[in-house]
């Protein structure tokens, strides 16, 4: 056993990129693992209404994400120097701040004549929930980038163990009590919280002189990624959520809970590899291109590696969904069976596009970032006015929606 855990170590020290790769699967694994868990509680003390209502919240500011950084999140892995980095953290503070007050206060403002949305959690409150978690979300996102800069992998290991548990005790706790669509939003918020104050611990993005000046320049010199990136992510991100705005205004947030619920299941494979591969591709892409390396050979070799990785998983859980789903949640979340039936194939594709996402911007094609972001916007707008326009069932609409992403894909 000794020999073998000693083979282990020099396989993985001379392949830092896997070794890195191990350290950061192995975190989302655990993470992963209390999530799953505990999801049979959770399906059990929340209905798929509060769930749906979680999710239409949350799909409503999301679209705002890259605007109130201006995309500069991506930027923090560029620089060559340690300084420029710090100085785009700074500038990302003040810019998530700063956009975060005024749109809510905006909407706070015109809240008599015009409602993001409307559920069962007063306006208002709901509206500061949605600040609070776009506010944290990108700060978790800042302190990603940061530390995954510095390779602090170690760091990054328990990121999702303690996001996880703080999400799943919050929302079991909140929910027990009653709080319902809002316990769930606080339980997603005091995760990311919890992710920046352990990061922060380690690593210290701020620790540098504020200048003005510097900050100008850092727009300036990443001025493509803010006039062109940034609009394109922007226009990705409204298109992804057509979906759940489509379906939970003309369906009821009812059985976009059951939508929600297949999303977040078939996420899972998604989220317990994609996300560390892509953190690693990106960092490793980043520094080929500084020594002006081939990237295109490496890039794809991660995608043609990860088919293989995802499709066994991903067919499972598509081929036993429907007895499985009801026997694990409850019944009442039978219906989220019958969509991972249907998009399971998609996921698998949107799996292997998330492991290389940030390319574009790492090879300087950001035009190209910005055309795929506005067919992509273009195949929601036609996807889903088809649907309302010949009155599809939901059931209808979420295959033509499957469909039409495969092809995208």
């Amino acid at each position: 056993m000794n020999k073998v855990r000693e083979k282990a170590g020099d396989f993985l020290a001379r392949h830092p990129f896997l070794k890195n790769l191990a350290v950061l699967i192995s975190g989302n694994v655990l993470g992963y693992g209390i999530n799953i868990l505990f999801l049979p509680v959770i399906s059990r003390i929340y209905s798929p209404d509060q769930l749906g209502e979680y999710d239409l919240i949350l799909s409503s500011g999301r679209f705002a994400m890259d605007f109130i950084s201006l995309g500069l999140i991506i930027a923090i892995m560029l620089p060559k120097e340690e300084k420029k980095a710090r100085q785009l953290c700074q500038l990302i503070l003040l810019l998530n701040f700063s956009f975060l007050t005024i749109l809510l206060l905006f909407f706070a403002g015109i809240r008599n004549h015009y409602h993001l949305f409307d559920t069962s959690v007063p306006y208002e409150k709901a509206l500061l929930l949605l600040a609070t978690y776009l506010f944290f979300f990108n700060m978790q996102s800042l302190y990603y980038s940061y530390t995954n800069r510095g390779k602090r992998y170690r760091v990054l290991f328990w990121n999702p163990i303690l996001q996880n548990v703080t999400n799943v005790g919050f929302s079991v706790a909140l929910g027990l009590d009653g709080k319902g669509t809002a316990g769930y939003l606080i339980g997603t918020i005091a995760a990311y919280a919890v992710c920046c104050v352990h990061m922060g611990i380690h690593v210290h993005p701020f620790r540098e002189k504020v200048d003005f000046a510097e900050w100008k320049n850092r727009i300036v010199e990443y001025k493509e990624i803010v006039l062109i990136q940034m609009p394109a992510n922007l226009i990705s991100q409204a298109g992804n959520e057509i979906p759940t705005q489509f379906l939970g205004r003309v369906f009821g947030s009812a059985l976009l809970g059951g939508y929600a619920m297949a999303n977040r299941i078939l996420s899972i494979p998604l989220s317990l590899l994609s996300v560390p591969i892509n953190r690693v591709v990106y960092q490793t892409m980043a520094e080929k291109v500084n020594k002006n390396e081939d990237v295109g050979r490496f890039c794809f070799g991660v995608v043609e590696k990860n088919i293989r990785i995802a499709l066994l998983p991903l067919g499972i859980l598509v081929a036993f969904a429907k007895p499985l789903i009801p026997f694990l949640l409850g019944s009442s979340w039978k219906v989220a069976g019958d969509y991972i039936a249907v998009l399971g194939i998609m996921f698998l594709l949107k799996f292997c596009s998330s492991c290389v996402s940030g390319t574009f911007v790492i090879m300087g094609r950001q035009k190209l970032s910005l055309l795929m972001s506005v067919i992509n916007l273009a195949k929601y707008g036609i996807c889903f006015g088809i649907s309302y326009r010949m009155g599809w069932s939901v059931f209808w609409t979420v295959i033509f929606f499957a469909v039409m992403e495969c092809l995208f894909q």
